[in-house]
């Protein structure tokens, strides 16, 4: 009788913990992102905080030539889903996305995929991985990027050893990329 009993009351919770599932996305056309390359994204707020907003607001944050910009980005509502886009600049690197509601300074409610961020690294032109990469990458998730706009983009991370990762990326990335430069300057 108990076991009959459990089974109910399992079947009944199903529909809410299915619900729960449903998480906030970001999809970003194209998929491979690249410099000075006009992109678009699509928000879709479903079981997040700004789900029956009628207005949220998106902030692009762009690392560009060796420095943090904000970006207010306008979005337009079709069906279900927010949509938006942005023209990168020629030396972007990384973009990241928060969405809100209200105010910008002091925001009624923020959607920042529960902490972990939106974002993407950029590419050049031809689709090669850039210099400072990986290097904005690991300042973005470790919160240190010195710009006070971003501090709600992402719940900064104390995982040393993926930002050691993302360092280490880095580093072989730029040992490849000034033997190739060194070979160059030698011919």
């Amino acid at each position: 009788m108990k076991k009959h009993f459990f089974r109910k009351c399992m079947l009944l919770l199903c529909p809410f913990f299915g619900q729960q599932l449903a998480a906030q996305t970001v999809t970003w056309q194209p998929e491979i992102l690249k410099q000075n390359q006009k992109i678009s994204f699509q928000y879709q707020p479903k079981g997040g905080d700004l789900e029956f907003s009628d207005g949220p607001k998106a902030l692009a944050g762009v690392y560009s030539g060796s420095k943090w910009n904000t970006v207010p980005v306008q979005l337009e509502k079709k069906n279900d889903v927010w949509t938006g886009s942005y023209q990168l600049p020629e030396h972007a690197v990384l973009i990241a996305l928060k969405f809100y509601q209200g105010d910008l300074q002091q925001p009624e409610a923020i959607d920042n995929q529960n902490g972990k961020g939106y974002y993407h690294l950029v590419k050049n032109t031809k689709g090669q991985v850039i210099p400072g990469s990986y290097l904005s990458e690991a300042a973005f998730k470790a919160g240190t990027t010195g710009n006070g706009m971003l501090s709600s983009f992402i719940i900064p991370s104390m995982d040393k050893k993926m930002i050691d990762s993302l360092l280490q990326q880095e580093k072989s990335f730029l040992n490849v990329y000034q033997r190739h430069f060194c070979s160059i300057i030698s011919i």
